[in-house]
């Protein structure tokens, strides 16, 4: 089930540390915001799939350029546990492809264009959902799946 939330953000704050986190973007265009404690990079431990053996909520540290930002707030704000958390950039005209997430999800986005959308199948229909990248104030809203 794809719902909105009522969890909001400071939109200004969150570009503000999207702009300074941007270098650490490699190939994959992901950076971990959380990884599994003691592990040798955070950053790259969040990106693509978890690993067999790995439980979403393994991913419970806050990665460094994270902590005390307004991603660690938002984090704490969520109407459940956070896991597994990372930025994705996306191409212009890309999407991704049609799957399942097997855990709850919280997908906010921070820029997106007025054609962004989740897509939720059923048995009985297809529902197509915008995903806003700011209400008409400052703040960010997302969306919880």
């Amino acid at each position: 089930m794809i719902r909105a939330t009522d969890t909001t953000a400071d939109l200004s704050e969150i570009l503000e540390t999207f702009e300074r986190v941007m270098p650490l973007f490699g190939k994959d265009n992901q950076i971990g915001v959380t990884g599994r404690p003691g592990v040798k990079d955070p950053i790259d431990d969040a990106v693509g799939w978890i690993l067999d053996g790995v439980e979403e909520a393994d991913y419970s540290d806050v990665s460094e350029p994270f902590r005390g930002t307004v991603f660690e707030c938002l984090l704490h704000e969520l109407p459940f546990a956070y896991g597994c958390t990372r930025l994705m950039r996306m191409r212009p005209k890309s999407c991704l492809s049609m799957h399942a997430d097997p855990t709850r999800r919280y997908h906010f986005a921070v820029v997106a264009n007025p054609g962004c959308y989740i897509v939720e199948v059923t048995e009985e229909n297809v529902v197509f959902q915008h995903v806003p990248a700011q209400t008409d104030g400052p703040e960010a809203v997302g969306r919880r799946k």
